[in-house]
């Protein structure tokens, strides 16, 4: 291979002259531009203490991963910590009972028809592993009429608890249900619903089966056989309770 002639770019000699000129011999180049590329693998890779990954997840935690490229876990929910999941798997952020959200926005049925008073999306793989739970509360106020009042809370297509009311007296309201996931797309819910006066509980289990590696519709419905604003939705809170 031919001496390469280096001569530098707009650069001052040790005499105060300028001088000015390129690189030639584009191989000796390319031979040091592997050289440089060699060297950062070396000093910037997971041998040389670096992870060997070009950008990490905001909030996460960098998980050590032997001689490949570290991993990094999600962020978390707030409340959360990070768990340990045994010695052959990855720690994830898990733990106790997290609110994932709450609607205090009031809502009135609308005519004759089922009307959606309050909803929340479920976001997609947030029961994990199986043991893991979300519990819903919801309640509001029911007019002081004889006028037949259905409230349904259901867990996608699933109505996991329901009350009927017919009584003047029943002015206000509750829905509460758990749902446990038993598998990918399996789950139990017992649901229970509840009124101010003696009488009206009702319990209801059911067995849903959403695909919980998607999004899942939560949502509390109210329906009137005579007109609207018979029942209100005033709150609904849904709440995270991991089976660890």
């Amino acid at each position: 291979m031919a001496a390469p002639v280096i001569v530098r770019d707009a650069d001052t000699d040790d005499d105060g002259s300028s001088t000015t000129g390129t690189i030639h011999n584009n191989a000796w180049k390319t031979a040091i531009y592997n050289r440089i590329d060699t060297l950062a693998a070396a000093l910037f890779g997971v041998a040389g203490g670096g992870t060997g990954v070009s950008t990490l997840t905001a909030h996460g935690v960098v998980i050590g991963n032997g001689t490949s490229a570290a991993t990094v876990t999600s962020a978390g929910l707030a409340g959360q910590v990070l768990t340990s999941n045994g010695a052959s798997a990855d720690p994830t952020f898990r733990g106790g009972a997290v609110q994932l959200n709450r609607n205090i926005t009031s809502q009135g049925n609308t005519g004759t028809a089922e009307t959606e008073l309050m909803a929340y999306t479920l976001p997609a793989a947030m029961l994990a592993v199986d043991k893991d739970s979300v519990h819903v509360h919801a309640w509001g106020i029911g007019a002081a009429n004889t006028n037949t009042k259905t409230l349904r809370l259901y867990f996608g297509s699933t109505v996991v608890a329901t009350i009927v009311m017919t009584n003047a007296s029943y002015t206000a309201w509750q829905l509460t249900a758990t749902i446990t996931r038993t598998g990918a797309a399996t789950q139990i819910a017992l649901g229970v619903a509840d009124v101010n006066i003696y009488g009206g509980l009702s319990i209801t289990y059911t067995t849903p089966g959403e695909t919980l590696s998607g999004t899942v519709i939560i949502k509390l419905t109210g329906q009137s056989g005579t007109g609207s604003n018979d029942v209100t939705g005033k709150s609904m809170a849904t709440r995270l309770e991991t089976a660890a």
